[in-house]
């Protein structure tokens, strides 16, 4: 795991009052995973580490981690506590990085909004053609 987010792990878990071993394991209790999504949202805001890097560092999936950020950035919206102890977080590991003042951005990969792009398109071209040659290969038998 990279220095930053070695810092970023162990600075939230202090925040919340954990060791930071407690945000790279499987617990579920609400509290730890509240903690592991602020880590997993700083470290996206805070970094240029991937969805995949800030995966490995917290020994989950990309997937997981997206849906983290996104968690995080729809709770401080209405929560100015959470985006109180998010910043303060921000601030012990980027002094002067300040929380991002939009919506919540969707926290999908570029690769992964291409592919949602792309997909039904390919289905629109891909669908009569194979039908076609289904309908060749049978006419042939």
């Amino acid at each position: 795991m990279s220095a930053i987010l070695n810092s970023i792990v162990a600075e939230t878990a202090a925040e919340f009052g954990f060791p930071p071993e407690a945000l790279l394991t499987p617990w579920k209790r609400s509290d730890v995973v509240r903690a592991r999504h602020v880590g997993i949202y700083v470290a996206r805001v805070c970094t240029r580490h991937s969805l995949w890097q800030i995966g490995e560092a917290f020994h989950r999936n990309h997937s997981t981690i997206g849906y983290g950020i996104a968690k995080i950035e729809e709770e401080m919206l209405g929560n100015a506590a959470l985006a109180e102890r998010v910043q303060r977080i921000m601030a012990r590991v980027a002094p002067g990085m300040t929380l991002p003042a939009h919506e919540p951005a969707d926290a999908a990969d570029p690769i992964d909004q291409l592919v949602e792009l792309l997909v039904p398109r390919l289905a629109e071209i891909l669908i009569p053609l194979l039908t076609q040659e289904n309908r060749t290969a049978q006419n042939d038998r």
